[in-house]
């Protein structure tokens, strides 16, 4: 048995499993999930994942403008725009499709670049966890969990 991950052309990612049949040269394979098909004004795109609980999920956001282009040696020119905001969401929703976290879960300032990075952390003199993330460009910020 094999779980295997990867993005189509199409630009969906997609989770598989492959199930080697009696002789191990044949390998069956079945779709377990695919993401959904991005609409044209949504252009939010989620880049880290930091799963704290079932219920209790950070999402790292990265946001290109609809005028940004790749070239051939896919650079991102000026004119994009880095939408380095976290959100909080739940497996439920994930699951069903829905990413988007309620409009007050969003931090407020975003960093510069697409966030690449989360991890929590504990003061110790506090107790106050802590999620440190990073961007693309290489900004680093601290959130509050709570």
């Amino acid at each position: 048995m094999m779980l295997s991950t990867g993005i189509s052309n199409s630009g969906r990612r997609h989770v598989e499993l492959y199930i080697s049949g009696e002789n191990r040269r044949e390998w069956a394979q079945t779709t377990l999930w695919k993401s959904k098909v991005n609409d044209v004004d949504d252009n939010r795109r989620i880049t880290c994942l930091l799963p704290l609980e079932l219920t209790h999920i950070i999402l790292g956001y990265s946001m290109v403008s609809p005028t940004s282009f790749l070239d051939s040696s896919l650079t991102i020119h000026d004119d994009a725009i880095g939408d380095g905001t976290i959100g909080r969401s739940s497996f439920a929703n994930l699951v069903q499709l829905n990413s988007d976290p309620a409009p007050g879960d969003v931090s407020d300032i975003p960093l510069n670049g697409c966030i690449t990075g989360l991890h929590v952390v504990q003061n110790d003199r506090t107790g106050e966890r802590l999620i440190v993330g990073g961007a693309d460009d290489g900004s680093v910020a601290i959130w509050s969990l709570e």
